[in-house]
């Protein structure tokens, strides 16, 4: 069942982005991650866990696909993905008392796919943009659901679409005169 969930989300996904952005020959890495991040997320939101090899498969199609748009967004990986390192480490260190390794802050599977993201995402805006996007989406949903852990791989796959679709007139409205 969630290989056929899978499918169907990723066709839909597709057809959105070939709708908005065109047929271009980047649209096959974006496919191939459509369809990994879409089980990933459908994994973690039944599971909680990310699989730790698909994800790193992830990575390298981001990777293949921001050498193939000709950008290679060090910035994002530096403002988005070594944060979230620090933020983890320094959690691990100081505030998880009990030494529990199932206690986390942030996943380690999450880390990586905002490693994946900051390729996909060129952008510092549409980093940000997903980020906004997800972060409201889980706290909206985690006030409905009023659970202590919601797992973030969905709402990051939902907030990557969003921002990937956006055109730079909506990037302009959020952002102003930031944008060049």
């Amino acid at each position: 069942m969630i290989y056929l969930t899978t499918a169907i989300l990723s066709i839909i996904q597709m057809i959105l982005i070939i709708l908005v952005k065109g047929l271009a020959l980047e649209l096959i890495p974006i496919g191939l991650i459509l369809c990994i991040f879409t089980y990933i997320s459908i994994r973690d939101y039944q599971t909680g866990e990310i699989s730790i090899p698909l994800n790193f498969i992830l990575l390298g199609l981001a990777i293949v696909y921001a050498v193939m748009i000709k950008t290679f967004p060090i910035i994002n990986v530096l403002c988005f993905t070594v944060p979230f390192i620090l933020i983890e480490t320094i959690y691990q260190l100081f505030f998880n008392k009990e030494k529990d390794e199932d206690k986390f802050l942030i996943g380690g599977g999450d880390i990586v796919l905002f490693a994946s993201l900051s390729l996909i995402l060129s952008t510092v805006f549409g980093m940000l943009y997903m980020f906004f996007v997800s972060s409201l989406l889980s706290l909206i949903v985690s006030k409905i659901k009023t659970k202590k852990i919601i797992p973030f791989a969905p709402f990051l796959q939902i907030g990557m679409l969003v921002s990937y679709l956006s055109t730079p007139a909506v990037m302009g409205l959020l952002f102003g005169n930031l944008i060049v």
